[in-house]
């Protein structure tokens, strides 16, 4: 089983994400995993019901509506947030490392790398409040 698999089975408090279960949750934990197969695994829609033991039209129908639940979902956000924390992170580290390849002040640059955390933090915060 995948850290991935384990992590919204774990999240959503059920065993099986192959079971026909039609609860809110289950179906929730469904959409959050075909969205992660779909998007950052790249896989199809015929090899995600393959491995779900689904039709690919109904594994288009959970895509569908993936998006909302992780922008609505308080748990979905919460879990998506985890599942694509290392991916933004990557990202996150690419873009600063082409911001600070330009500094060629090295006093300026440990400034940076110095305050730089207190500036996600004032960022996160700031976020949250929103």
């Amino acid at each position: 089983m995948s850290k991935v698999l384990k992590t919204i089975l774990d999240s959503y408090e059920i065993k099986d994400i192959k079971a026909l279960d039609n609860r809110r949750h289950v179906v929730d934990a469904k959409k959050i995993y075909v969205k992660w197969l779909r998007e950052e695994e790249l896989k199809t829609y015929h090899a995600i019901g393959k491995e779900l033991g689904r039709s690919h039209c109904a594994i288009m129908n959970l895509y569908k509506g993936a998006d909302w639940v992780v922008e609505n979902d308080v748990k979905a956000i919460k879990v998506w947030h985890l599942l694509t924390n290392g991916r933004r992170c990557n990202e996150s580290l690419e873009v600063i490392a082409n911001i600070m390849d330009g500094i060629d002040n090295q006093d300026v640059y440990n400034y940076v790398i110095e305050h730089l955390p207190s500036i996600i933090q004032a960022r996160s915060k700031f976020k949250t409040q929103q």
